[in-house]
């Protein structure tokens, strides 16, 4: 398969011609079984807390994607849980050969003091040489974002991490 397709709850994964999907955090258990199949498109869609999320701090969260657990909205200030909301910092980690990448997701905009592509976008990276390198930023729309992210890949397996808006 060529290409890879994420996205968050705001994100689902999808792969098109994927050859080979190991998550990093089951290598070796194998591939992941795509969450949903586009057959019309050719397209498997996979969801990334399948994948393993990394950068959570709690799972009693209220939604997956919080940064803090539930109890805690009655502890914090308003701001604070407010900001708690946000996925910021949480990533995916992952590896394929797919020779293209694609993500989705929701949510979009800048703030004022920010960039939409700060406020809101992914940023992809692939670890070559045993270093992680930078390799694409997915600028965010207003609300629902479908971006493919890198194209003309090599096709062979790699190590990928996606930071999450």
């Amino acid at each position: 398969m060529k290409t890879l397709y994420l996205v968050q709850r705001r994100w689902v994964v999808s792969a098109v011609t994927l050859l080979a999907w190991l998550p990093c955090r089951a290598a070796g258990e194998g591939r992941l079984e795509p969450a949903r199949l586009d057959t019309a498109a050719n397209v498997a869609w996979y969801d990334v807390r399948d994948l393993g999320v990394e950068g959570r701090g709690w799972e009693d969260t209220g939604d997956y994607y919080d940064r803090l657990p539930a109890r805690a909205r009655d502890m914090v200030r308003g701001p604070v849980w407010s900001l708690s909301r946000n996925s910021a910092g949480l990533c995916v980690r992952f590896r394929t050969d797919a020779a293209e990448i694609h993500a989705a997701w929701d949510g979009g905009g800048g703030l004022p003091h920010m960039a939409a592509t700060g406020a809101s976008g992914v940023d992809l990276y692939v670890k070559r040489e045993g270093e992680w390198r930078f390799l694409r930023v997915g600028k965010p729309d207003e609300t629902r974002t479908v971006r493919r992210l890198v194209e003309n890949l090599p096709g062979e397996p790699a190590e990928y991490l996606l930071y999450l808006p």
